[in-house]
Formats: C-alpha cells, structure tokens, sequence
C-alpha cells in the first residue's frame, strides 16, 4: 500500500500516512448545518448547487487546493468537503489519509469514490452521505 503525502510548505503543513495507521478523527459537527465545508472545483459547478450548499451549510471554506480540503478532513479542522471535478493527482494522497482517520470518501451517487467520479465528498459517513445529497439534489429552478 502507497502512503499518500501533501506537502504545503507555505502553510507548515506536510501530512504522510498508509491506510489504517492513525486513529479516527471526530468532527464535531452532525449536520449540515453545523458543518464547515471545504469547497473546491475545477471548471464551473452549477451555481445553483454552490448556493444551496452555502445557505445550508454553517460555513463555506475555499482553501483553493482540493488535497489541502481532504487535510482538513482528516484532521478534523473541517467537518467535510466537496471537490467538483476532482483530478487523481488533486486527490489520491488525501483520500487515503481520510479513509486512514475513519473518513468517508464518496463519488456521485454515493459510491466509494473512483477517480473517474465529477464530484468526491469526505467526511464521517453519515455526515458526507448528506452533504453528498444536498449537493445531488435538483436545484430549484431545474427541470
């Protein structure tokens, strides 16, 4: 098993880990609306789901850096995250370090996330399952 590294030297952070070595963290948040959730995307996600997300959620963080959302995570400085369009090489080190922590780490239609997946959410289980269907649901004004 590959350990995944992030390395953020402008903020003194650089986290290494292999599944299964840490212990669990526990966000303290239980719902969506105590939650502080990283948001961070490549190209356009609908604004629609942006701001149902945002007037949901208790807070919105936009780190710019989708591995240093998944830090957040897995130490628990944030409740959860969604990352739209998510690229393996954003990703692949800070899923294994959540899923390490106990963290849920899920794909569209609340699959274990695969890099092929437009959207990731992590989080503790039920907590992600949430957010991740928040962020699926028909906007108001769709179809």
């Amino acid at each position: 098993m590959t350990p995944g590294v992030i390395d953020a030297p402008a903020l003194g952070r650089w986290r290494t880990g292999r599944e299964g070595r840490l212990t669990p963290s526990s966000p303290m948040a239980r719902t969506v609306g105590e939650a502080v959730i990283g948001l961070t995307g490549t190209g356009s996600a609908d604004p629609r789901r942006i701001g149902m997300l945002q007037s949901t959620a208790y807070r919105i963080r936009m780190q710019g850096a989708m591995s240093l959302d998944l830090v957040g995570v897995a130490e628990g400085w944030l409740d959860a995250c969604v990352c739209v369009r998510p690229k393996p090489w954003d990703v692949a080190a800070g899923t294994a370090l959540v899923r390490e922590r106990g963290g849920a780490v899920l794909g569209a239609d609340g699959r274990e996330f695969a890099f092929d997946s437009p959207v990731l959410v992590a989080g503790r289980t039920a907590l992600a399952r949430a957010v991740l269907g928040l962020w699926e649901s028909r906007p108001a004004g769709k179809g």
